[in-house]
Order: structure tokens, then sequence, then C-alpha cells
């Protein structure tokens, strides 16, 4: 039975154009191999030295809570939008879109009477401020859809305002 599986495997080697030498023989012994010496420090220069480096992680860096958080502004269709950049202040709030739609652009936030466009995308970044006071840096925008008017707000970047605003 090992014969054939060896004939079987050769045959296959030499299909492919493999060298077959050495296949069903057992491998050679390891053989040690020497690395050179670690060199030694011999001063300590202060100026020079650098704490050791860490592995990255997956979590943006801390941050305080006033801090902006990028949004849409590096976006193509957020840039190509015409109009100033503007700052909303209000309580943003979450809203669920009705199941079944043909508009295709349910809004999933709200700052006062405006829909935060988000391209019918969830934004984590969004979702952490959800019934907060938030100062919004973006872009009034109006538009008739469908026979329908939508008055939005095209986001740039947010941030937690540390006073309360009332609603």
């Amino acid at each position: 039975m090992n014969q054939t599986i060896g004939t079987l495997i050769c045959a296959l080697l030499a299909a492919l154009a493999l060298p077959a030498t050495g296949l069903l023989a057992t491998p050679p012994p390891a053989t040690k191999t020497t690395r050179p010496p670690m060199p030694t420090p011999t001063t300590t220069n202060q100026s020079s030295f650098r704490p050791p480096m860490t592995a990255p992680t997956n979590q943006p860096p801390a941050s305080p809570a006033s801090a902006w958080q990028p949004l849409f502004a590096e976006e193509a269709w957020y840039q190509q939008q015409p109009g100033q950049e503007q700052l909303f202040t209000g309580t943003l709030t979450a809203l669920t879109p009705p199941a079944i739609s043909t508009r295709m652009r349910e809004p999933l936030y709200k700052l006062g009477n405006h829909a935060v466009f988000t391209r019918a995308r969830k934004v984590p970044a969004l979702d952490a401020l959800v019934g907060q006071p938030i100062e919004l840096r973006g872009k009034a925008v109006e538009l008739n859809l469908e026979g329908k008017a939508l008055r939005e707000i095209w986001p740039a970047a947010i941030r937690r305002t540390p006073v309360a605003i009332s609603p």
C-alpha cells in the first residue's frame, strides 16, 4: 500500500516537473545556526531615549467629550453641496424609519426641525450622542423629493456641548 502511494506521489510530481527526491525519506537533522550577539549599550543618552512601541489598537485615542468628531466633511458629496457651513445646536434624536419606503431617504436622526442626513446609514458617533445636547457643524439643505419638502442638515462634524440646551 505504501509503495502504491509513493508511486502515485512520484508520478504526480513528475507531471508537475518537481523533484521527487527525499519525499518519502526521513528529513535531514536540523542544523544549528548561530546568530551574532546583540550589541550591548555602552552609554544611555537621555535625549535620545524613546519609549518602547506598543501594539496598535483599533480603538480611537481618548478625546475629551467636547472634542469635534469628524463625520462627512471629507466626503465628495458633502464638499460638492453648495452652501456655507453653519453651527446647529440642540438635542440629537434617533428616529425609526418606516419599514418600507419608496424614497430611499428616510432619516435616522433629527436635530430640531431638521433631519440629519447620513445616507441612510447608522453612524456610531451619532448613536453615542443621541439624547444629549450637541453642536453640529454642517450645511442646511432644503430640497423637494417626490413632492415632499425636506429640510436636512448635512453633517461635517459633531461634539457634545458642555451645557444643557432646552429642546
